[in-house]
């Protein structure tokens, strides 16, 4: 038995080295399989927020592109060098541009008058970095030739070291024409109110003397301009001065008296003679 004790404790010397280096192998596979199991979980879990965040980004692509595709100003992507890059569909029906001949072409000569093209260096050229947004109104041309008048408001970004521009074109037609209108329409009434032989006087809110006609210095004596700057209650006889006031006054708080609603009373006013 005591043989057999000593051989047992010989063969289990002999035994350890080679237990101790087996378990030392498998912590060290466990240790690395935790470790594989780790990094294939956080693979796995940045795939998921790589993917989120491309989703996110996408949708963000398509709310601009949305936004971009239903403006009525027409918007042209240009480089640094005013060259077009992209535009949207507003931008293509109001020039009569096909993006894909227009792409890579300046600016410039696309939608400039050639008359023009020299008066505006630079308009279309990004600086250093990000800029205040140039502004003008301007005639600009079609592809067919046709001239409108125009707003255009150009802006210059930074997308990382790049710089990128934007142009924004509003067709302002209808308003030129509006103020074309408006200004014809003054003269016809200008004109009119010069013929008449009654006194005419307009004033703003606080009852100052603004226009007069002729006929108010034909009348009343009172030079033109003289008169204008001049409150009305002025020109009002003592007695009826108060009572013109309040007329006026009342005109004032209910409306009446502007955009040509009558309000019709009557005063006596001095002459100058």
């Amino acid at each position: 038995e005591i043989a057999q004790s000593r051989l047992a404790a010989q063969w289990l010397r002999k035994l350890l080295p080679s237990a101790i280096a087996i378990a030392g192998c498998l912590a060290l596979v466990l240790l690395s399989t935790a470790a594989a199991w780790r990094s294939l979980r956080a693979r796995e879990a940045l795939a998921v927020r790589l993917a989120a965040l491309n989703g996110q980004l996408a949708e963000s692509e398509a709310r601009a592109r949305l936004v971009l595709d239903s403006a009525a100003d027409g918007v042209i992507a240009l480089d640094a060098q005013g060259r077009v890059m992209d535009m949207n569909p507003a931008a293509r029906r109001l020039f009569g541009l096909d993006p894909a001949a227009a792409r890579d072409r300046p600016l410039a000569d696309l939608i400039l008058p050639r008359d023009a093209r020299g008066g505006a260096p630079g308009l279309f050229q990004a600086g250093v970095g990000a800029a205040a947004p140039r502004r003008l109104e301007t005639m600009l041309v079609r592809a067919d030739g046709t001239r409108f008048p125009a707003e255009l408001t150009v802006t210059t970004g930074m997308l990382g070291e790049t710089a990128l521009q934007t142009a924004q074109v509003r067709d302002i037609t209808g308003r030129v024409e509006g103020q074309a209108a408006l200004r014809a329409s003054e003269q016809r009434y200008r004109g009119l109110v010069h013929t008449l032989r009654d006194a005419i006087v307009q004033t703003n809110a606080g009852g100052v003397v603004v226009f007069v006609n002729p006929g108010w210095e034909r009348i009343l004596g009172f030079a033109a301009q003289a008169s204008i700057g001049l409150n009305l209650l002025d020109f009002a006889l003592d007695a009826d001065r108060d009572a013109l006031g309040a007329h006026l006054a009342q005109l004032r708080r209910s409306g009446q008296g502007a955009a040509g609603t009558p309000g019709g009373a009557e005063f006596r006013f001095v002459n100058a003679q």
